[in-house]
């Protein structure tokens, strides 16, 4: 996917809603809380990993002052950190899937 075609995961106009954390698109699904969808439609459409970051402090690799300045460990570190905070939110069916990867 490019990141035009994330773009578009904006929940609007029938679009879907998602974005993409760590280069994986993520959909957010009519089944998610409220309060996830209103956080997502924030990032809609959004590369969030930096984002995530500066929300998420974390001394061990401290605070970025841009996106290239993250270490592939540390972008890790918040796609797993968004991983286990969808996982607490699983229903029947999921919250949230990846459906593609941004090239």
């Amino acid at each position: 996917m490019t990141k035009d075609e994330l773009a578009k995961f904006n929940g609007k106009d029938g679009n879907r809603l998602g974005y993409s954390c760590n280069g994986k698109v993520i959909e957010i699904t009519g089944n998610a809380p409220e309060s996830l969808k209103t956080m997502s439609t924030r990032f809609a459409g959004k590369e969030i990993t930096y984002y995530m970051a500066c929300m998420l402090y974390d001394p061990l690799y401290g605070m970025p002052e841009s996106a290239k300045d993250m270490s592939e460990e540390h972008k890790k570190s918040i796609e797993h950190n968004l991983a286990i905070n969808l996982k607490a939110m699983e229903a029947d069916p999921p919250v949230a899937k990846v459906v593609a990867m941004v090239v």
